[in-house]
């Protein structure tokens, strides 16, 4: 161990003998840690505690993506403003990005005597020890109460409807993330209202009227087509929506719950969890940005078990067997239309395909969506294990997500010379992503409601009408 920290100091003096005398300013170097939303007295607090165990004041404020990672997707101001708001409080020499956890790299860059964090802060043990190699680590004590950003944010009230888990995840994804809170409920669940309702403050309303007294928002994942009656109930009596994909099975419909959401001037957001993810938002940039060239091809594939009459909240019978989870069409659809935006559809085919034994239901569906100059795939078990991957292929390169795709925090990109003359490059990107559920898709649904915005950027209106659009085709393949 003494062996080991004995090196280790050894090169963090060899890294501060490179350094510049600029880029090391005499005295003692803190370093602390933030993300500075809606700056206040906490914040104040931290930044004057840091300031006091050293001369020279480093603040690292966390990117969104970072910050995403973390929980913490609903932020009332981008990094451009955070970085401004530690600025002006004229307590950092230097504001600087933090991108990931990197605090011995830091250390390391910025010739680092301290860093500074809270004393609630959760890292591992081993972690500070290791930190502790290289540098002080001080514990700044949070004295300044009840004071947070969280807070100083208006929260969006939310009632559920439905009788099936997905309400049950929705609110515990509620308590989860910042910004929204569940206060009512409609049901003809007991066994639901009893999980989750029970020892919280959740009104339980025996009609849709009783739940829109109480809430700005509305979760609706009802069976369809009651589902797109719902949604435009609730548009009507100007409420938020956010519902399980697909809001329909029709392109009209659809525009027309749109058109009424924009009328009524309401958010109207299909609950996509896989879509508001950082890996698949960054994923989709890259296949979006030309770096794998012009995308020539699409593959999505996911597996569901065989879902009993009673419980197929998402799912309809096609004429040549078995069934057709859309939610999961819908889910897997999207990264396609948002790739291949503005593509033209010249065909749309899909088929189920079985074992032939009536002894044996499960069977694979396959939709298959012909763009110009472009194919893409959705391959859905149904009882048929399947590895869920996601790819995309370029001209000149390709971007692959592993199994599962819609839980997984990483995905892999590799692109070559067009002319395969020299070397390829690859890139591995991981994003330190806690698990999802819900959190997202509420957090991106209550940063859409409370910044004004009419759409998500990384779930548009016209992104929900195409996967209607595509399943109103499909399904007329079955016809």
């Amino acid at each position: 161990m003494a062996s080991e920290m004995t090196e280790n100091l050894a090169y963090t003096s060899y890294i501060s003998k490179m350094l510049s005398p600029r880029q090391r300013p005499p005295g003692r170097r803190v370093i602390t840690y933030g993300t500075f939303d809606l700056l206040h007295e906490a914040h104040l607090d931290q930044l004057r505690r840091a300031r006091a165990l050293g001369t020279y004041l480093i603040v690292a404020v966390l990117t969104d993506i970072f910050d995403a990672g973390r929980g913490k997707r609903f932020l009332a101001q981008d990094v451009v403003q955070r970085i401004e708001n530690v600025r002006q409080t004229k307590l950092a020499d230097l504001v600087v990005l933090e991108e990931c956890d990197d605090k011995i790299n830091n250390v390391l860059r910025y010739n680092i005597d301290v860093v500074a964090v809270f004393d609630s802060w959760e890292g591992p043990e081993a972690y500070v020890e290791n930190l502790r190699r290289y540098c002080e680590v001080a514990f700044i004590p949070e004295e300044v109460a009840n004071v947070s950003s969280t807070a100083l944010r208006s929260v969006v009230s939310m009632g559920a409807v439905g009788t099936d888990s997905a309400v049950r995840d929705l609110v515990a994804g509620a308590a989860a993330t910042a910004g929204v809170e569940i206060v009512a409920l409609r049901t003809e669940s007991q066994d639901l209202i009893d999980l989750v309702a029970d020892g919280k403050d959740i009104r339980v309303c025996k009609t849709l009227e009783q739940l829109y007294e109480s809430t700005e928002a509305v979760y609706l994942s009802s069976e369809l087509p009651l589902r797109t009656i719902n949604i435009r109930h609730a548009l009507q009596a100007r409420k938020h929506v956010l519902c399980a994909s697909p809001l329909s099975l029709s392109r009209a419909e659809a525009e027309g719950c749109f058109e009424l959401a924009a009328a009524k001037g309401v958010v109207l957001l299909e609950s996509i969890p896989s879509a508001f993810t950082p890996a698949i938002e960054r994923m989709t940039a890259i296949a979006q940005n030309g770096k794998i060239g012009r995308v020539l091809s699409i593959a999505v594939n996911l597996s569901a078990p065989l879902l009993e009459e009673t419980s197929q909240r998402c799912c309809t019978s096609v004429s040549d067997g078995g069934q057709l989870c859309v939610g999961l069409v819908g889910e897997a659809l999207l990264p396609i239309v948002r790739i291949l935006y503005g593509r033209s559809v010249l065909n749309v085919f899909s088929e189920t395909l079985s074992s032939g034994s009536n002894e044996d239901p499960s069977h694979l569906y396959k939709l298959t969506v012909s763009y110009d100059n472009a194919t893409a795939t959705v391959t859905i078990g149904h009882g048929v294990i399947i590895p869920e991957t996601l790819t995309v292929i370029g001209s000149e390169g390709y971007l692959t997500m592993p199994a599962p795709w819609r839980e997984t925090s990483r995905f892999h990109l590799q692109f070559k010379d067009i002319n395969f003359e020299e070397a390829s490059d690859e890139q591995d990107f991981h994003f330190a992503t806690r698990r999802g559920g819900y959190r997202f898709d509420l957090a991106e649904f209550a940063t859409v409601i409370k910044l004004g915005r009419p759409q998500s950027h990384m779930a548009t209106n016209a992104n929900h009408i195409q996967i209607a659009t595509l399943i109103e085709q499909a399904l007329a393949c079955h016809q």
